[in-house]
């Protein structure tokens, strides 16, 4: 029985083993052979590559560490409100499709009413003030000013810059008289167009408007012969002014 069980242990350790234990020395010095670099082709990096990671000062560790300096209050601040920000956006992406189209609308209304209600619409649309060379300083609500005659003695002086200026000063005291807008030192010149409600009217003040605006704020040369052909024009809307009662 011994033997019997000496032949079995024997028989099963060298079913179970692998070839390199039942080999001996030569398996395992046949596999420290094959462990060479045999096939297998190393690269060798050019000089002129390793020269320009050694003289790359973000590749030299060395020295005194110098830590990232802190952000200052304000930008600290900044990247707080854009975080809010960007967290704002991404609830707005989870909401339903309405919810989304409503929000672009109200976001809409809000800035039209922003942009044309109230002062920010003064701020980028109103007359510029600044100093003005020739100017002369009128109440065109006053009743005793004769524009006619102010705007006789700027033509004799040539000031036809001057004159244009009178002439959209005229423009308004005759739709001030006639009912079309009221005035008011408040109030802007697109704050005029949108009370009169004479579409043809409308129009015409625009245009003059926009000859007025050019010529006194863009510095527009008024010569002359630029003067004698934008006259018919301010002499037109006066008639229709005059004619066309509220």
């Amino acid at each position: 029985m011994p033997v019997k069980g000496f032949l079995l242990t024997c028989i099963f350790y060298i079913l179970l083993c692998p070839p390199e234990c039942k080999a001996g020395d030569k398996a395992l010095n046949s596999m420290a052979d094959r462990s060479g670099t045999d096939g297998i082709s190393l690269r060798t990096p050019q000089q002129e590559t390793i020269d320009a990671y050694l003289n790359n000062p973000d590749y030299q560790y060395g020295g005194e560490y110098k830590p990232i300096p802190e952000a200052r209050f304000l930008k600290r601040i900044l990247n707080a409100i854009l975080r809010i920000v960007a967290k704002g956006f991404d609830t707005i992406m989870l909401l339903p499709v309405i919810l989304k189209v409503l929000l672009v609308l109200v976001f809409l209304i809000l800035a039209f009413y922003v942009f044309t209600k109230t002062k920010v619409a003064r701020v980028l649309y109103g007359e510029q003030k600044g100093q003005r060379s020739n100017y002369i300083e009128i109440d065109p609500a006053h009743e005793h000013i004769d524009l006619n005659k102010v705007i006789d003695d700027e033509l004799t002086r040539q000031n036809y810059r001057e004159v244009i200026r009178l002439l959209h000063l005229k423009m308004l005291k005759e739709l001030d008289q006639q009912a079309y807008i009221r005035l008011s030192a408040d109030k802007t010149n697109r704050d005029y167009a949108r009370e009169i409600t004479n579409p043809l009217l409308q129009h015409a003040f625009s245009e003059l408007t926009w000859v007025y605006n050019r010529v006194w704020y863009g510095k527009y040369p008024v010569t002359a012969t630029t003067y004698e052909e934008v006259l018919p024009r301010f002499k037109a809307f006066s008639e229709k002014v005059n004619v066309e009662k509220k």
